[in-house]
């Protein structure tokens, strides 16, 4: 393992991704060949908190937010295989991009699983198949018109 002094913004930013996405620093170091120090002082040098260190949150409201947060990029990094972004026009704010039913039946799913749960449900799944990752605009479109406009092709 290399002791990781000089590191390129690429492999920093790829810690960083890893780490958000929910991979423990010995899986990073596994997936990258760095060591765990290596690790851990990249994460505090772009300050991201590690989990034992997290702040105590002022509010439940403030708590969810961040585990909302944190369960939405970890499926949009495994469905997007790490680009996050669109797989249609290529929008990549994160706030605008979601998850689309490749073969339709959102709206069932949703009922069944309870509206705001498709994150939580997508990883106690291990990330079933079927699903990819949709700005608002594209996945609005495919859902009533049958087609999005970048592609102007009826799926």
């Amino acid at each position: 393992m290399t002791s990781g002094i000089y590191l390129t913004e690429d492999v920093e930013r790829k810690i960083c991704e890893l780490y958000l996405s929910g991979k423990s620093s010995i899986q990073i170091g596994m997936e990258l060949n760095l060591s765990k120090p290596c690790i851990l002082k990249r994460l505090e040098k772009n300050n991201i908190p590690r989990r034992h260190k997290l702040k105590k949150y002022s509010s439940k409201k403030e708590y969810n937010d961040f585990l909302r947060k944190n369960l939405k990029l970890r499926v949009l990094n495994y469905y997007s295989d790490g680009m996050m972004k669109c797989s249609c026009c290529g929008e990549s704010n994160i706030e605008f991009l979601t998850i689309d039913h490749i073969n339709g039946g959102g709206s069932k799913h949703r009922k069944q699983i309870g509206a705001n749960n498709i994150n939580r449900w997508l990883i106690k799944n291990n990330f079933p198949v079927g699903y990819r990752i949709l700005c608002m605009n594209c996945n609005f479109s495919i859902g009533v018109h049958g087609y999005c406009p970048h592609n102007k092709i009826i799926l």
